[in-house]
């Protein structure tokens, strides 16, 4: 196993050295460079830039294999390595070049021979960092002089087929350590394999140590020129300059000198004397020569008497030094000049007296000698100091002096003007004008401003004047004696007073503020009368010199005294005369800004018509002058900034409800809406209230205040009510509403429909002014650009169905006075009704109600429970579009059982027992038995009715006002039969309704417009008849008589469990069915298939639907309308017997078991 791991590293290691053999070294990709196999061409000193970047070149053979060697980074090192490196460099020694940093670049240049040049460029900044991790200070390096070293760090990689590199060597940071890559080595614990770099790369590693970076300082010439002026020109005595050597050189041949802000002219003769060589040259020391040294000057250097300096014009010891200055001058030798200039803390020139009378130097001008001799800084380039001596010749002092001090102050400019438009009252703002506001409200306008202006200059008249002062003295003369004179001696008496130049303040007038929301988009406010004691001047043009002094033995002094000022109470200058020299004054106070009270407007009413919107703001505020002295300033208009804009936002809403009508709607299946009955009032409200948006004074509240109409649009006829007073309006007419709560009726010829939009709308009161109606909002206009809040609730009509009674019953003689009138078929319109109310609950009725039991009779006391075998006639009205031909009223029978003794003890209630009902009778002219009522059999058993018999007791007006509707004649209508009814079920075709709603309107009066036929039409009467078999038996619900019969050997009625001694109670489901039309047109002269009402139609209708109930077992519970209890029927009744009974809604006839027509006829022949 050993022997074959070291025969598979000897094949490995032949194999690296035979691929290093077919490769040269180097790529061009690198960033230092690549090898060559004569560097002598390669950079060995750096080239430094005058910005301060590094250039040097290298050269090498471009790669053409994989295994390659490049420079990775580089450092610094202050002493040469012997082209080695330095060994202790660590990585953090070191900048590497991963990507080439910012500011470096590298260009490759390839010639035909395939030598490429690559000239490497590292930035100040990123050698400067090289330099820092070396321990290197470049500034020191640069302003002294000295050279650095770059050592470069190598390491080699290998490009695969794909492209991608890998490296083959650690980082080497010397010669020694990439020499020593071509061995096996331990590398941070790793084993890493020799490379067989050949022998020529040895010459391109040790190009890239070792290269030099070198600085030289900077020498920079200084110049001192010593200046006299003489006969109004500047002379030059001397000149001194600095050489390269460190000696000093008098008077050089080239000179650059700068003229002097003077006034005096330079002169071009030069000038001479003389210096002793290797002297400091009066101030110029010997370290002169570095760029950023400075010359420090002293008492010695800069003498203070031209005598000092050398030989000038004249007696130079009477020549000052009067000014130093100091400029630059340019050299091509030290570079560029520093743009910098000299420091200098003495003032520009000296221009007081020298020295006095005896040739001493004045205190002053030895306080100032000493900060002439100042330090100066050189400039890189070259220093030019010029010294400039003048005579000392005092001018003779003046009689008199007079001249002017000034105060001055001006504020015509406020530190701010602002102003507010928002909703009324302040404080406690209703609205946020900024956010929205309505029209007809108020806002008010507040300015605010500086309470004045002003402009001034306050003058002081000082000066002095020489008198005449005498005094006494004696002397001497030659004899001896002594003799008395006076002598004058020279006085000065000053002055000093103040006087207003001029002077201007400025009021408030007026301030201007413009908003289309404001009265006529603008409003004009003057100062309230608070405003009236700020900026008020008092003055007067007094100050002047009121006594001057005179010559004499006592020279007085100057009686003075100012103007006289004084601003808001305050005096500013005062009048009164003193001595000599008058206070000084006052400044005119710095104004504020004004009370808020002082520019404020409140009640600015928003014309309600004006439009919603969001609207600039803009203003200014007029100042004009209360008081001006010695000027002439025109008015001053300050612009209002800052200022709110408003936004106009008038709020409506509208948030309708519909009284739901839903107790009195008796569809079969009603929608999800509100619903609408035909022939009943019904309410709409729009409240004014309601919530509109978040924005303040908005939120959930009443806005009558700025909703101009309330509307509403039905697609229907309706009348509005007030009161007894009713106005009728077409469909789709916009009704204003004048109350939250209006009242509405719904006549009966409106159509019936399924849900449909009643639509609401809310118009502000500046909707119509701005032609906003179409600009609409559901519920609330939140988005100011809209005017009407709308909404819209859907709501469905339904017709009525009620008044079922029996108004005849055909047990004559014993009921026929009940109903008809004595000796006549005409009916006396007697009727038994559902129970005590009429279809809208109302109480009409106490008595006389279904189902008639033993004492319902109004004559025969124990008469009253109805025998099978007579016909009850029963009628019912209908309100709506049940007026076509197809259309039709079905009416389904359930049978109960009662016993005669009732169903009631005390508080217990005995269950109504459903029963089924079989009869024997002829059907189809045959005799049949056991015949169950609602099988087939039953239901060929068919009870037909004719309108026209005289016993059915339809009123020739109806018979008239159908025939005319129905385009038929009278006498058709009457004499047709129909199809009316099975024991098992009734089915009341149109052609046994008529139409009864004649002037059915609230008033009585048909509106113009509306066809009176279509009102007739709109309410029916249904005519029907009903009887049960003559012959009839009752068995409990769902016994199979038909299996017993088959067991027993038949039926004779005997059985037991057949009901005995009670009653059959019926009960009606009744259900109106609309069916559009028949595409059919019968015979006119036989009345057969006509139609009514078909023009509403525009198609067929094959299969009826239901429509509305009576009973309303499926809805009631949920509210709905089921017409037996709205009439409340009577569900606890007694009889003549004292038998109680408890019924349900719907039980209609009661029938006795016991007696039948059949029996009556039996016992008593016929009737």
């Amino acid at each position: 196993m050993r022997k074959r791991k070291i025969r598979k590293l000897v094949i490995f290691l032949l194999c690296s050295i035979m691929i290093t053999i077919f490769e040269p070294f180097g790529d061009t990709s690198t960033y230092a460079g690549v090898n060559r196999s004569i560097s002598s061409d390669s950079s060995k000193i750096a080239t430094v830039a005058p910005n301060g970047d590094l250039t040097f070149t290298l050269y090498a053979h471009a790669a053409s294999s994989g295994t390659r060697w490049k420079t990775v980074g580089l450092y610094v090192t202050s002493d040469p390595t012997g082209r080695n490196g330095k060994e202790s460099t660590k990585a953090k020694d070191c900048v590497f070049f991963d990507k080439l940093p910012k500011g470096c670049s590298k260009k490759d240049e390839t010639d035909r021979t395939g030598t490429v040049k690559t000239t490497f460029v590292i930035s100040k900044d990123i050698f400067n960092s090289m330099c820092d991790k070396a321990g290197v200070n470049l500034k020191t390096l640069q302003k002294n002089g000295g050279k650095v070293y770059i050592q470069g760090v190598l390491q080699g990689y290998k490009i695969s087929k794909g492209g991608s590199k890998r490296n083959v060597t650690e980082r080497c940071y010397t010669y020694k350590q990439m020499s020593n890559t071509r061995n096996t080595r331990r590398v941070n614990g790793s084993t890493w394999y020799g490379i067989g770099w050949p022998a020529s790369c040895n010459e391109g590693w040790r190009a890239r140590y070792d290269i030099a970076v070198e600085y030289k300082k900077v020498e920079a010439p200084v110049t001192i020129n010593y200046y006299q002026s003489y006969e109004g020109k500047w002379k030059l005595v001397l000149s001194v300059t600095n050489s390269d050597d460190g000696k000093i050189e008098k008077n050089p041949a080239t000179r650059n000198l700068n003229k002097a802000n003077t006034g005096y002219q330079w002169s071009s003769t030069s000038g001479s004397g003389s210096i002793a060589s290797g002297d400091r040259g009066l101030g110029l020391e010997k370290k002169y020569y570095i760029s950023l040294s400075e010359i420090k000057t002293s008492s010695k250097s800069l003498p203070a008497r031209l005598s000092s300096v050398g030989a000038g014009e004249g007696k130079t010891s009477n020549y000052y030094l009067y000014k130093t200055s100091v400029s630059k001058q340019k050299s091509k030798k030290n570079g560029a000049i520093r743009n910098k200039v000299a420091k200098t803390n003495a003032p520009v020139f000296k221009s007081c007296n020298f020295a006095d009378k005896d040739g001493n130097l004045t205190d002053s001008y030895t306080k100032w000698l000493k900060t002439a001799r100042q330090t100066f800084e050189l400039y890189n380039g070259g220093t030019v100091i010029n010294v400039l001596y003048k005579k000392n010749s005092p001018k003779p002092k003046p009689d008199s002096h007079e001249d002017e001090d000034v105060i001055s102050a001006e504020k015509l400019t406020p530190a701010s003007t602002s102003a507010v438009i928002q909703s009324d009252k302040r404080d406690n703002e209703q609205f946020d004008s900024t956010q929205g506001i309505p029209t007809s409200e108020t806002q008010y306008v507040n300015v605010f401003t500086d309470s004045y202006l002003y402009k001034y200059r306050f003058v002081r008249k000082y000066g002095k004047k020489q008198f005449n002062h005498y005094i006494s003295c004696s002397h001497t003369d030659k004899h001896g004696k002594k003799l008395h004179d006076h002598d004058t001696e020279l006085v000065w008496r000053e002055y000093s007073y103040w006087k207003v130049d001029y002077l201007v303040v400025y009021r408030i007038y007026s301030a201007t503020v413009m908003n289309y929301s404001l009265p006529d988009e603008h409003v004009t406010i003057k100062p309230d009368a608070s405003y009236n004691n700020v900026g008020n001047v008092s003055f007067m043009a007094c100050g002047r010199i009121g006594i001057s002094p005179s010559d004499g033995w006592t020279v007085g002094q100057y009686i003075v005294m100012n103007d006289y000022l004084e601003f808001d109470g305050k005096i500013i200058m005062n009048a009164d005369p003193v001595e000599k020299k008058t206070p000084t004054p006052g400044r005119i106070p710095e104004s504020t800004q004004i009370d808020r009270d002082i520019l404020y407007q409140p009640d600015l009413l928003i014309e309600p018509e004006k439009s919603n919107g969001t609207f600039n703001s803009s203003g200014d505020v007029q100042f004009y002058p209360s008081f001006v002295y010695n000027t002439d300033i025109p008015d001053i208009d300050i612009e209002i900034n800052p200022i709110n804009d408003v936004v106009i936002h008038t709020p409506t809403v509208c948030y309708p409800t519909i009284t739901d009508a839903k107790e009195y709607t008796q569809l079969v299946t009603p929608g999800n809406c509100y619903h609408l009955v035909l022939d009943r009032y019904f309410t709409v409200n729009l409240p004014t209230s309601g919530y509109h948006s978040s924005l303040k004074g908005y939120g959930e509240r009443d806005y009558a205040k700025y909703i101009r109409s309330r509307e509403v649009k039905f697609p229907f006829e309706v009348y509005m009510c007030d009161g007894d007073d009713y106005t009728y309006y077409d469909a789709d007419t916009w009704i204003t509403l004048h109350q939250d709560s209006t009242k509405f009726y719904l006549p009966i010829w409106v159509n019936e429909t399924a849900a449909v939009g009643i639509d609401f709308r809310a118009r502000a009161i500046n909707c119509d002014a701005n032609d906003g109606l179409e600009m609409e909002e559901v519920c609330a206009n939140a988005d100011n650009s809209n005017y009407v809040a709308v909404d819209t609730k859907n709501a469905e009509v339904s017709g009525r169905l009620y008044n079922l009674n029996m108004y005849d019953y055909s047990d004559y003689p014993f009921w026929l006075d009940v109903f008809r009138k004595p000796e006549s078929l005409e009916l006396k319109r007697f009727a038994y009704h559902v129970g005590f109310n009429n279809q809208n609950g109302e109480k009409v009725r106490s008595a006389f109600t279904l189902p008639t039991v033993d004492g319902s009779h109004p004559y025969i006391r124990n008469l009253g429970v109805l025998k099978p075998g007579y016909t009850s006639r029963m009628s019912l009205i209908t309100i709506g579009n049940i007026y076509h031909g197809t259309d039709y009223v079905k009416i389904y029978p359930t049978f109960y059982y009662v016993s005669n003794k009732g169903n009631v003890n005390g508080s217990d209630i005995t269950k109504l027992e459903e029963v089924d009902l079989y009869y024997n009778g002829t059907i189809n002219g045959k005799y049949r038995n056991v015949v169950k009522v609602g099988s087939d059999l039953d239901k060929q058993n068919v009870k037909k009715m004719m309108l026209g018999n005289p016993y059915t007791g339809v009123t020739d007006e109806e018979f008239n006002q159908k025939a005319k509707i129905a385009g038929l004649k009278p006498k058709d209508i009457r004499s047709t039969t129909y199809d009316v009814y099975t024991y098992g079920e009734i089915t009341i075709p149109s052609r046994m309704s008529t139409y009864i709603g004649m002037d059915c309107a609230p008033d009585e009066v048909i509106p113009d417009g509306v066809d009176p036929d279509r009102v007739t039409k709109s309410k029916q009467k249904w005519y029907f008849e009903y009887s049960l078999p003559s012959d009839v038996h009752a068995v409990k619900k769902g016994f199979d008589v038909t299996k017993y019969a088959h067991e027993n050997g038949g039926i004779d009625y005997k059985e037991g469990f057949w009901k005995k001694d009670g009653y059959i109670v019926v009960n009606f489901e009744i259900v109106t069915f609309e069916a559009g039309f028949e595409n059919i047109q019968g015979d006119g002269d036989t009345g057969m298939g006509w139609m009514e009402g078909a023009e509403i139609f525009d198609k067929e209708s094959e299969t009826p639907t239901p429509h509305l109930t009576y009973t309303n077992r499926q809805n009631v519970d949920y509210g709905y309308c089921s017409m037996y209890k709205m009439e409340d029927q009577q569900l606890r009744r007694r009889d003549w017997h004292k038998a109680q009974y408890a019924f349900r809604y719907g039980d209609v006839l009661m029938y006795s078991l016991d007696g039948s027509a059949k029996k009556d006829y039996r016992s008593y022949g016929t009737h």
